[in-house]
């Protein structure tokens, strides 16, 4: 305003003013004069109006200026020779030649103004050619969306020819769009103002390909005809969205590990490669600080590495170590360049921690095998066999602690180092070369060294010169030390041994458990017939006893089986925190009782011994089975001395154990047992943990063995539910129940049947799975509850128990197996069973199984 002319400022503002409060949709038109920079003032005509309002009030105004300065001094020229010629009109006529005059300045001023007008339409033209010559596509169409006009960059950008082409295929411009309700979304939004402004919208090519565009609208009004139109604009953003794609599509799939930071090392961003690689996702560790995974002692070298970056324009490298999840760390090798305008710091991460402990495990071979030839563990040798002289290196000369390089008599002094044991076939590899029976002599044989021990060396040599008649007179070769080769294989044969007995034992548990399985069900056939007899008999009679005797021998066989699983490492546990030392204290007057009275028992426990994790009445059984083994050892007086102690073991230290199911090395609780008892022999004491293997005469071999799968259980982390509570005897009152039993063995059925059948149960039958759910689903309103055996045809009570949830998820369901009851609840750990009934079962153990299945229903269901 301060180059506006002083006169023409309030009115200047008063149009202002007006045009804005009563939003004149004709628009604002005034005249002004403005200061130009020599101090001189011109003419400006302004043709405006408001186009943008927000929130109901004006924010953006539209126009066009002409400069008028010489139309303004023709009006001025004309109004003053008006003036004139009105003057002289009244003075006298006699000046009518001065106004034709004044006329024919008129008629040239007109002129002038027709040439402004030309001017114009100049004007006009070079608008029209930037419109037509601009890199952004434009378009102009009808609110309903007609083609009005078009230049061809939009046509470009679409893929048409010209604006005929566009207007003959596209017709409405609506249908350029990808989604349809688009165009008409921002009709709406233009009601409200006169602009729009819409980023990535995906529109079709001629050819039906996608482009992406960013679209900027502006509603106008046709000066003549005043009707209102769309003017869009288009910037194609294709190429640049696609880049954006191949920048996101590296960043996020790269096999590198990629970061962006500041420099002091808080992150921008990561790559999915950090979580592959390090554990992390990007929720952890976006804006945190990198120094929090470096390890401590690189913080410093990669603190220093940021200072480098700061003054350098390089792609720089460093290798450090990172934290992963897990606490471990791995090697990191970045390759960091720096934007120093926007303070960010790029890396690319390579990890190469196999890389590197390769190449350090590489060069520590190489020093190996350097040290190993500095300190002779390769010799040469020579040997005249005409003079039975021997010629050596100073490798062997060191190794064998000798003081010539020259032996003679070679024999005699070769045999003086040689073990005795390899003396005789070394010798027969050097006659049989000497007597041409072999091409080459190769031999390998253990050698004294100074200090008396045995090495043991790989020899190889050939004849180097024979007389004419072909006889050798000259042997040369090399001598190698093999000791580490030769202590290696026999390393890799134990542990091959170690493997294969494992392998045997695995074996053997599979065996165990799947006859314990077996036997279960077959002892629950003895002991569920065993109590339908007891209570159909009358009492008093003599077979009661018998039938007694038949459930005690029937226990005893379960007790055997839970052995046997025991082995196998299915038995169930619960792990808890214990006290070794008062385990044992507790079960003092169990072991007096159970070992011969001429065996004494004494103990030493260690004071600060620290807990374990383990299933108390498992590591009661190991201790027993133990102690007894040792009693058992003892013929006549003797003693077992039961000791607790911690030990530090390393890896040799595990590796040397009989049993070793890869414990970590470190601290562990030592149960020592020793006894005075006869002994074993060495053969059958790699035996004794195997199942059924005894040196007693009347046993039965399982003691060990189940020992050794406990320990096994142990080691595998096996956790179970809260100890079994022992229930009371319930008392068997008909509640008129009905039982679907599901069991592939028909004993079992008849049996259960006639168990629940004594306490006035109804009971369904089926053989299978299958055959369960058919039952289940035509009876379904009467059966209460349902005892499912886990292993049968057709279908297996897993896959029945899924499809009887489905009719309906509250019945009842009791899995029923000879297995232990933590396999077969973890089998079900997604879906929750109504009990588990382990075979072999009596009657009190069916009837309390449904009584409290169902009770547990009902209550769930008040």
């Amino acid at each position: 305003m301060s180059n506006v002319h002083p006169d023409d400022k309030s009115r200047m503002i008063e149009s202002f003013n007006n045009h804005i409060i009563n939003r004149d949709a004709e628009g604002l038109e005034f005249e002004y004069r403005l200061k130009k920079s020599n101090n001189e003032y011109i003419w400006f005509f302004l043709n405006g109006r408001i186009t943008k309002y927000k929130k109901n009030k004006p924010v953006r105004m539209d126009g066009i200026f002409f400069d008028i300065t010489g139309q303004k001094q023709i009006e001025t020229e004309l109004y003053t020779k008006n003036s004139e010629i009105e003057a002289l009109y009244e003075e006298s006529e006699a000046q009518n030649e001065e106004m034709a005059a004044i006329m024919d300045e008129l008629q040239k001023n007109q002129m002038e103004i027709e040439a402004a007008n030309n001017r114009l339409k100049i004007s006009e033209t070079k608008f029209r050619k930037i419109f037509e010559t601009s890199p952004i596509g434009i378009i102009q169409s009808s609110l309903t969306g007609d083609i009005l006009d078009a230049n061809e960059a939009f046509c470009r950008i679409f893929g048409y020819d010209s604006l005929e082409d566009l207007r003959l295929n596209l017709k409405n411009t609506t249908n350029i769009y990808y989604d349809k309700k688009a165009r008409q979304s921002a009709i709406e939004k233009l009601s409200r103002s006169d602009s729009y402004n819409a980023f990535n919208i995906t529109a079709f090519r001629k050819d039906g390909s996608l482009v992406y565009e960013n679209v900027y609208m502006l509603k106008m009004t046709d000066e003549f005809t005043g009707e209102k139109y769309l003017t869009t604009f288009v910037e194609d953003t294709t190429k640049l969205r696609s880049s954006q794609f191949e920048r996101d599509l590296f960043f996020n799939h790269s096999g590198d590990l990629i970061s962006i930071s500041d420099f002091d090392g808080k992150l921008k961003q990561i790559n999915a490669a950090w979580s592959e690689y390090l554990g992390w996702n990007t929720d952890e560790l976006i804006n945190s600080n990198l120094n929090e995974l470096i390890h401590p002692d690189d913080i410093s070298k990669t603190d220093e590495f940021r200072e480098r970056l700061k003054r350098s324009d390089k792609i720089l490298t460093l290798t450090n170590r990172f934290r992963t999840r897990n606490d471990d760390y791995r090697i990191i090798r970045w390759s960091s360049i720096a934007f120093k305008d926007i303070n960010l710091v790029f890396s690319s991460g390579r990890d190469e921690t196999e890389r590197i402990e390769a190449e350090l495990e590489l060069k520590g071979m190489w020093d190996r095998l350097d040290i190993a030839l500095k300190i002779g563990v390769i010799g040469l040798w020579d040997l005249d066999v005409r003079t039975d002289t021997l010629r050596i290196n100073r490798h062997m000369i060191d190794f064998l602690g000798l003081k010539s390089d020259f032996i003679k008599p070679a024999s005699q002094a070769w045999k003086a180092y040689i073990h005795e044991e390899d003396f005789p076939d070394s010798m027969k590899a050097m006659n049989d070369l000497i007597r041409k029976k072999s091409e080459t002599y190769i031999d390998e044989y253990r050698a004294k060294m100074p200090d008396g021990r045995y090495r043991w060396f790989f020899s190889r040599g050939k004849v180097v010169e024979s007389d004419s008649g072909g006889n050798p007179l000259r042997i040369s070769g090399s001598v190698m030390d093999i000791t580490e080769q030769k202590e290696a294989e026999s390393k890799r044969i134990e542990l091959e041994l170690k493997m294969q007995q494992a392998q045997k034992l695995e074996s053997l548990g599979v065996l165990a458990g799947g006859i314990a399985h077996d036997f279960n069900n077959l002892l629950t056939g003895i002991l569920g017939n065993s109590d339908i007899l007891l209570y159909e008999l009358p009492k008093n009679i003599e077979l009661q006893q018998r039938i007694v005797e038949i459930k005690r021998a029937a226990k005893l066989a379960s007790e055997l089986t839970n052995q046997m699983l025991a082995y196998s490492g299915k038995g169930s546990f619960i792990i808890e925190h214990l006290d070794l030392n008062d385990l044992i204290i507790d079960m003092n007057s169990l072991l007096e009782a159970s070992i011969s009275k001429k065996v004494n028992l004494s103990y030493t426990l260690s004071p600060e011994l620290p807990g374990l994790k383990g299933d108390a009445t498992q590591i009661r059984q190991i201790v027993m089975n133990l102690i007894l083994n040792g009693s058992d050892a003892i013929e006549n007086n003797g003693t077992i001395d039961v000791t607790t102690s911690v030990v530090k073991l390393t890896t040799e230290d595990l590796e040397s154990l009989t049993i070793n199911y890869n414990p970590v090395p470190g601290e562990f609780v030592l149960l020592k047992v020793k006894d005075s008892g006869c002994g074993i022999e060495e053969e059958k004491l790699k035996q004794i943990f195997d199942p059924f293997f005894t040196t007693k005469f009347t046993g039965r071999g399982l003691g060990l063995a189940a020992v050794s799968g406990i320990i096994r259980s142990h080691h595998a982390g096996l956790s179970s539910s809260d100890k079994p509570v022992k229930r009371k005897r319930p008392s068997f009152v008909n509640r008129n129940l009905t039982v679907l039993i599901a069991d592939d063995e028909k004993y079992i059925r008849d049996l259960t049947t006639r168990m629940l059948n004594i306490s006035g149960y109804k009971v369904h039958l089926a053989r299978n799975g299958r055959e369960a759910i058919s039952i289940f689903k035509e009876k379904r309103d009467e059966i209460s509850c349902i005892l499912m055996d886990l292993t049968m045809p057709e279908l297996d009570g897993r896959e029945a128990f899924t499809e009887i949830r489905k009719i309906d998820p509250k019945v009842p369901v009791i899995i029923t197996s000879g297995y232990c009851e933590f396999d077969i609840v973890s089998k079900f750990s997604d879906e929750k069973i109504s009990g588990f009934l382990q075979k072999p079962y009596n009657l009190e153990d069916v009837l309390s199984a449904i009584e409290d299945a169902v009770d547990n229903n009902d209550q769930n269901d008040d």
